[in-house]
């Protein structure tokens, strides 16, 4: 069972062709720092449990076929630099908690195109990149020169 693997830090299963719905079981793997389900075919929605992984920089699920919205609990990862969640098939507002991760360098979130939001990072270190489309009303950074995002339309 995945959600036995307590110390687990690393997943990396990317390319692989799986398929089905990320397992809720994953949010009890709280030592896990990278996550990379990119480039498969898995769908549903993404699970709220994943914001229980507190130790996590990197959140790669793209080019898969994930539906819904993007749950509030991503807001809860603190330590996440990365976020690539672009070419599912995501809707819904981008939550505002996105806006508040202190460590975020950069989120990628182009070809879904039902999301909507608006994106403002409280940054600290002015590296933040934001890759959208023109579903996002607004991306800006409160701290940094707007050329730090490239807007994908």
């Amino acid at each position: 069972e995945l959600g036995n693997l307590m110390q687990l830090t690393t997943l990396f299963l990317w390319n692989n062709t799986l398929s089905g719905t990320i397992p809720s079981e994953l949010g009890k793997l709280t030592q896990m720092m990278d996550l990379e389900l990119n480039n498969n075919q898995l769908n549903g929605t993404l699970p709220r449990d994943l914001g229980n992984l507190m130790q996590l920089a990197t959140l790669y699920l793209h080019n898969n076929t994930l539906t819904g919205e993007i749950p509030s609990e991503i807001g809860k990862l603190t330590q996440l630099t990365k976020l690539d969640l672009s070419f599912n098939q995501l809707n819904g507002i981008a939550p505002s908690e996105l806006n508040l991760l202190p460590n975020l360098q950069f989120i990628i979130v182009s070809g879904n195109n039902k999301l909507s939001g608006n994106l403002t990072f409280l940054c600290e270190n002015g590296n933040h990149s934001v890759y959208t489309n023109d579903t996002i009303a607004n991306a800006s950074c409160l701290c940094c020169n707007i050329d730090y995002f490239e807007i994908i339309w």
